[in-house]
């Protein structure tokens, strides 16, 4: 499974800080956790076009059409559901974590060449995600799970 948002190039990370919701933390995770196996679903399910041969092509195109976008989303609605009174520091670094990592994976996206270099991109927020109890928010190779 993996996690996904925007970012990266856009430059809106922690350009503003991150809104205080109503929300309460069991209320944002669930919101958040459905928010996250949307964006996780369009990469799982993401058929590469057959005009793509070699391996590292189809993770190019996957990574280009797929991942970034997915995680851009993704990361564009948590942003926009704010966090629960107090732990909006835990949120923003999480999402600070995943929008450089779209960014990364973005520029990278040729010389990344299976789901485990990949995984291992979006490590950092996987595991900010986990610690804050939003498992599903986690990236993880669709072939290790």
């Amino acid at each position: 499974m993996f996690a996904a948002g925007c970012g990266g190039d856009d430059d809106t990370s922690g350009s503003e800080p991150l809104a205080t919701s109503s929300l309460s933390k069991a209320a944002y995770v669930k919101k958040a956790g459905s928010i996250c196996t949307r964006g996780l679903e369009g990469i799982r399910f993401y058929e590469v076009p057959p005009k793509f041969k070699s391996e590292a092509e189809k993770m190019e195109a996957r990574i280009d059409r797929a991942v970034v976008p997915s995680f851009g989303k993704m990361e564009e609605e948590l942003r926009a559901l704010g966090a629960p009174k107090g732990d909006e520091k835990q949120i923003e670094a999480y999402l600070d974590a995943l929008d450089a990592e779209i960014g990364s994976a973005r520029q990278r996206s040729g010389s990344i060449s299976s789901f485990t270099q990949l995984e291992a991109v979006f490590r950092p927020s996987a595991e900010l995600a986990r610690r804050y109890g939003i498992d599903s928010c986690a990236f993880s190779n669709p072939a290790s799970g």
